[in-house]
């Protein structure tokens, strides 16, 4: 299991992980000069919420990255069998546990039910360790990177994870791919929410401008109004570019998986976000030896469904291709999933 884009995504990902952790100091400290200027008890709760960010990504992924890419310079990706235990129902529950034939339980965040699902419907799993701290990286098949993984003493007659499924007969069966498509709704406006707290904040620090100094017309208010603007154009700006795939569960409805050929037509150059446009050619393949191709845009391609495109050589519709379409994209069975946007056809 030699991904060509592993590295990538763990360059990538330390990266980002640096990014918050920069920002969320470089935001701290602006709070503070703020806090000098405009004493306030907002902006003093306002002055703990990077710090608390930097903090959540740290435990999350920050402290598992080094020694997610030391174990993968040092040791071979392996397959073994493997079965997923529910999550138990407290209030701070751990995630899921994927046990080993030989009795090892990892545990993996609720956050990636996608991958779990993967395992269920294939009994098998991907991974590289543990080390001799207990962390590992574990992947499935279709995935182009790997997620963070600690061993965890084995909870003896918990009940398995169940499969889900679904009979309207379209794409939307597809567990995982429905799955992901919800997980990746709430993602995206989650990632809303920090820009629309801000123009809250903004109208509200207004608000306060208004009553105390009697209007806006000083250099409190054009604080105030910068805010607003920046909070509103933020959120704006997220909106546009997260539209389509916002609605990837009403697209998975729209007609079953159905496979076509796949090879991008231009270089793939993703940004810090590991997301970037990207066209290819599609080939419906209609009956044996004959096709239509067809050119396409895949908006924001994520890394996993570049990956798989460049190694296969195959993705599968939700629907068909019609003129100026926009579809679910992906693999069945795997959490690799987007939004395809036809643009042409190249040949009858």
């Amino acid at each position: 299991m030699a991904w060509g884009h592993t590295s990538l995504v763990f360059q990538h990902a330390t990266r980002t992980v640096r990014l918050y952790l920069g920002g969320a100091s470089a935001l701290f400290v602006l709070v503070l000069v703020l806090l000098f200027w405009l004493p306030s008890p907002v902006l003093l709760a306002l002055a703990a919420v990077p710090v608390l960010l930097g903090a959540t990504v740290w435990f999350r992924v920050g402290h598992w990255l080094p020694r997610a890419r030391r174990l993968l310079a040092e040791r071979p990706w392996r397959s073994a069998p493997a079965r997923v235990l529910r999550p138990e129902r407290t209030l701070f529950s751990g995630g899921y546990d994927i046990v080993l034939a030989d009795g090892t339980a990892l545990r993996i965040g609720q956050e990636y039910a996608g991958i779990v699902q993967t395992i269920v419907h294939g009994g098998r799993v991907w991974l590289v360790g543990p080390d001799d701290d207990g962390a590992a990286v574990v992947s499935v098949d279709g995935v182009q990177a790997g997620f963070p993984a600690h061993v965890v003493p084995a909870r003896a007659g918990a009940p398995e994870e169940a499969l889900a499924s679904g009979d309207s007969g379209t794409a939307a069966d597809d567990p995982v791919a429905a799955d992901c498509a919800r997980r990746m709704r709430s993602r995206l406006l989650a990632g809303i929410r920090p820009p629309v707290a801000l123009f809250c904040l903004g109208l509200g620090f207004l608000a306060w401008v208004v009553a105390r100094f009697g209007g806006v017309g000083n250099a409190f208010g054009a604080y105030g109004a910068l805010v607003v603007l920046a909070g509103g154009g933020w959120a704006g700006a997220l909106l546009a570019r997260a539209r389509h795939h916002l609605g990837l569960a009403r697209l998975l409805t729209l007609g079953p998986w159905r496979p076509v050929t796949a090879r991008l037509t231009e270089e793939w150059r993703p940004g810090w976000q590991l997301l970037a446009d990207v066209r290819a050619e599609v080939t419906e393949v209609t009956e044996p030896g004959g096709g239509r191709a067809t050119t396409v845009l895949l908006p924001r391609a994520h890394h996993d469904l570049v990956g798989a495109v460049q190694h296969t050589g195959q993705l599968w519709v939700a629907g068909d291709l019609a003129p100026g379409a926009t579809r679910a994209v992906g693999l069945p069975g795997c959490p690799v999933l987007g939004v395809l946007r036809v643009e042409g056809r190249v040949e009858g």
